[in-house]
C-alpha cells in the first residue's frame, strides 16, 4: 500500500487525490486494528525489537510523534534501529 501511496503522491488530479485518500484511510485502518496486538506483544516481550519497530511506525503514521519517539528511544537504548 505504501508503494501505491508513493505513486499517487505526485498525482494532484481530483481522481488521484481521491484514490490516495482512499488507500491511506484503508492503510490507517489496518494500523489501528494492529495496534492492540502489538501492544500485547510488547507486554509479553518488552525487548523485542521487531515489535518496537512496528509500534514506532504505527504511531508515526498515525501522527502520534511523541509515542513514536518513545519507541525510537527504546530501540536506540537496546542498540537497534
Amino acid at each position: 500500500m505504501t508503494a501505491k501511496l508513493n505513486e499517487l503522491s505526485n498525482d494532484y488530479s481530483s481522481a488521484g487525490t481521491k484514490k490516495y485518500n482512499e488507500i491511506k484511510a484503508e492503510m490507517d485502518g489496518y494500523f489501528k486494528q494492529a495496534l492492540p496486538y502489538f501492544i500485547s506483544a510488547e507486554q509479553l516481550d518488552p525487548k523485542d525489537q521487531n515489535t518496537m519497530i512496528a509500534l514506532k511506525e504505527i504511531y508515526a503514521r498515525s501522527g502520534e510523534l511523541n509515542k513514536s519517539t518513545e519507541y525510537k528511544n527504546k530501540l536506540e537504548a537496546l542498540g537497534g534501529n
